[in-house]
This record gives C-alpha cells, sequence and structure tokens, in this order.
C-alpha cells in the first residue's frame, strides 16, 4: 500500500474516525483512488475504522463515483456534512480476515462473521435475505501466500 494508504490506515487504527478533505487533492490516475476503500477495509472496515472524505473537484468525484469507492467510503460535500455522515453506515460494508491453513481456522472465520454481524445488527453479506442471526455460509480462496481469505 502507497505511503498515503498507510497513513491513513495508520490514521484509523489510531483514532478510529477519520475525515479527509480532499478540496486541494488530486490524482495523477483515477485507479489511485481506489486507496481510500483499501485502507477502510485494511483497518477494519465500518463500524470499526470510519472514514468519510469531503469536498474535491468534480472530476475527483466522478472518479470516486465511477470506482464505486462512495460505495463503502461516505463521500460529503462539506466538513460539516462529512461531520454528520461520520456516524453512518455506508451503503456496502467490507471486512477481511486471513486465516492460516490451520485446524482452527474454521471456528475463528465464524467467529469473525458473528462479530460482523453483530456489528451491521443484520446478515451483514450482500444478498442474503435471512433474517438477523441467520447463519451465513463462507468460501475460502486460497491466496498466492498459501493462506485462506474469507471476505463478506
Amino acid at each position: 500500500m502507497p505511503g498515503l494508504g498507510r497513513a491513513i490506515v495508520k490514521a484509523l487504527l489510531d483514532a478510529g474516525r477519520v475525515l479527509i478533505d480532499l478540496t486541494d487533492a488530486r490524482i495523477e490516475h483515477v485507479s489511485r483512488s481506489l486507496v481510500f476503500a483499501a485502507a477502510l477495509e485494511t483497518a477494519g472496515g465500518w463500524p470499526r475504522a470510519r472514514l468519510v472524505l469531503y469536498g474535491g473537484e468534480p472530476v475527483l468525484v466522478r472518479a470516486l463515483d465511477s470506482l464505486r469507492v462512495t460505495d463503502t467510503v461516505s463521500h460529503a460535500g462539506t466538513l460539516a456534512e462529512a461531520l454528520a455522515k461520520i456516524d453512518s453506515r455506508p451503503p456496502r460494508v467490507r471486512r477481511r480476515i486471513t486465516l492460516e491453513p490451520r485446524p482452527d481456522s474454521v471456528r475463528r472465520a465464524r467467529v469473525a462473521l458473528d462479530e460482523a454481524c453483530a456489528a451491521l445488527g443484520d446478515s451483514g453479506v450482500e444478498g442474503h435475505d435471512g433474517p438477523p442471526g441467520t447463519p451465513v455460509s463462507w468460501w475460502p480462496t486460497p491466496s498466492s501466500t498459501q493462506q485462506r481469505s474469507a471476505m463478506w
């Protein structure tokens, strides 16, 4: 993760809530705006870490929207609006857990999923139609480091 991403993750881990003023921000390439969503996910995702972006030139805001960054990281026009949004759940919440290939990994994944669902107040899984508390299946996928990752 580039320097900006690391700085955002550190701020989120230290404070839990971060507002970023994009008024003077410029991006070299549209895909660089993904750093905000990646940093939020790395810091634990909502509600553990809360990130709201505000301001910014229209071209930057369009880039955030086109890459769906604003699905997971809220954007507001002003600081006052950003302060009002900091406690609101974004439209999409992502969390990740990396599991070592050990016998207790399935149990750890279930515990992590239960914690995420409790924090979200519902199943927390897109497309899951069951009531809160209904079990949700997860499918680990192998990563390049021979670890397994479950995402919801």
